[in-house]
């Protein structure tokens, strides 16, 4: 099923302290404290780690740390993308 379970991006699941990045912006529904309704938390392409996964009403979300914007938030495998944080930048 699309949308459900661990695997939830074309087979794609994520593991504890695994380098992920945002595949596009993420907003505030209500649930993120002391932030608007509607507000970008996190922009498209902005890095981080998996800190937690957690399953949920038969859904997997992944609570991410993006250290650069002082932001920890959950979020579901189709709005992450995994990336190499060992990997080095192309001249």
């Amino acid at each position: 099923m699309i949308g459900r379970g661990p695997k939830t991006r074309l087979g794609q699941s994520f593991v504890l302290g695994e380098g992920v990045r945002a595949a596009r912006a993420l907003k505030n529904d209500g649930t993120y404290l002391h932030r608007s309704i509607g507000e970008t938390l996190v922009s498209a392409g902005d890095t981080g780690f998996v800190i937690e996964i957690v399953n949920f009403c038969d859904d997997t979300y992944y609570t991410v740390e993006f250290i650069e914007r002082a932001v920890v938030l959950a979020a579901r495998a189709r709005d992450l993308e995994s990336f190499d944080s060992t990997a080095t930048a192309q001249p």
